[in-house]
């Protein structure tokens, strides 16, 4: 029998899945299955985890799936410690002998929710993961900073990065002494890369940042980059950064609404 033959049959299909979810920290294997199964050299665990219904129609790359597991599935709890940075991707294995698997479904979460003991995450299929470019008629700059390419910001991350080792990791507050040789705020709105984690900077004084979410490995003595934040007005750009002929704002535009109809003076 075939995958194709026993997924229409009516008495031969018994499907298995397999989900293999990968985030920029960790790649992790469940199924649905009631033991363990290998594949391709990884062990599948077994969990508590169920999907939405996907919808085989002409629109059912526009519908999203419903992911859902017990919040002790160690996936899942870390977000019990605040949304996790970075892309999530998860993958959908399928099979009915344990032999011939066939890629299901693959997409990004973009949204969790704590229904009591179960987290439920939004998975968008991966053709529809990423959101087209748009710009912006603002004041505030909207490249995004060290972006490179023609009218993009251009300014070198390498130059505006801070290496060192954690002396002290308590919660969302990390410190180093290489925080205290940049001036307060120097590295809001810039990011640290600790491991294969990356989080956003919220705060910083002295020797001391604050991450926008906890990363669950990091310890004393881990090695870490961290890189300057930008607010993206002119100001920093030209003082910061001396990039101001690359902002991508339009400092000079009028707060007057047009289509008031008592003129723009």
């Amino acid at each position: 029998m075939t995958y194709a033959s026993d997924e229409i049959g009516i008495t031969t299909g018994s499907p298995i899945e397999l989900y293999r979810i990968i985030s920029a920290e960790d790649t992790y294997y469940y199924t649905s299955a009631q033991s363990q199964i290998e594949y391709e050299e990884n062990p599948y665990i077994p969990v508590l985890i169920e999907r939405s219904e996907v919808r085989l129609s002409q629109e059912y790359l526009k519908e999203a799936l419903t992911l859902s597991m017990s919040r002790s599935t160690p996936f899942a709890y870390q977000f019990l410690y605040g949304a996790v940075e970075g892309v999530i991707t998860v993958e959908i294995l399928r099979s009915h002998d344990l032999e011939e698997y066939i890629a299901y479904w693959s997409g990004e979460i973009r949204g969790a929710t704590l229904k009591g003991d179960i987290w439920e995450f939004e998975v968008i299929h991966k053709n529809l993961g990423r959101n087209g470019t748009q710009r912006i008629l603002q004041r505030l700059c909207a490249l995004p900073l060290f972006s490179s390419g023609h009218g993009m910001c251009g300014v070198t991350q390498s130059s505006f990065e801070v290496s060192g080792i954690l002396t002290d990791v308590s919660g969302l507050t990390l410190t180093a002494a290489e925080f205290g040789t940049k001036a307060d705020g120097w590295f809001v709105g810039g990011k640290i890369t600790v491991g294969s984690a990356i989080r956003h900077i919220i705060s910083h004084t002295g020797t001391s940042i604050i991450i926008s979410s906890r990363i669950r490995k990091a310890v004393t003595g881990m090695a870490f980059t961290a890189t300057a934040g930008c607010d993206h007005t002119i100001e920093v750009c030209d003082s910061k950064f001396s990039n101001s002929e690359n902002f991508g704002g339009c400092t000079h535009l009028n707060s007057k609404n047009p289509f008031q109809g008592d003129g723009l003076l």
